[in-house]
């Protein structure tokens, strides 16, 4: 018997790569807006917010996710890097595959599996007032 294991790791564009708050769509009216509203909003809440948020997504992302059968049969593996842009009720604005997993049938997989995923879980109200860019290696692996 085939082990298999799809593991799918998530890196956030700036928030984990660079130790910096998430790369949003608008980082200064969202800011803007939350001093207005007479709330502050911390950069450190903001980053750990996001955190946790790519946790939960991850783990969404693992329910949904399939292994092609015919990709299984011929031992196909591969790692696609895919970008992905949410806004705060879980919609999936935008996306795409960044680098291929050198197999289309995989990459058509990752492109599915964004579709059957959508809507993601709503963003924390931390983060409501933007929208959040994720970099998300999905990684098809058999053992």
């Amino acid at each position: 018997m085939v082990w298999l294991r799809v593991r799918l790791r998530m890196a956030l564009l700036a928030a984990a790569c660079f130790g910096t708050t998430p790369a949003t769509a608008q980082d200064e009216p969202a800011a803007g807006a939350a001093a207005s509203a007479g709330s502050t909003v911390s950069t450190a809440s903001i980053s750990a917010g996001v955190t946790n948020y790519a946790a939960v997504l991850r783990a969404w992302l693992q329910d949904h996710m399939r292994y092609p059968r015919r990709a299984k049969l011929r031992n196909m593996q591969g790692t696609a890097t895919l970008w992905l842009s949410i806004d705060a009720e879980g919609h999936v604005l935008d996306f795409r595959i960044q680098q291929s997993s050198a197999h289309s049938l995989l990459d058509s997989e990752v492109e599915a599996l964004v579709r059957r995923a959508d809507p993601m879980p709503p963003v924390p109200d931390a983060m409501q007032d933007s929208s959040i860019e994720f970099v998300v290696p999905v990684q098809f692996v058999q053992r």
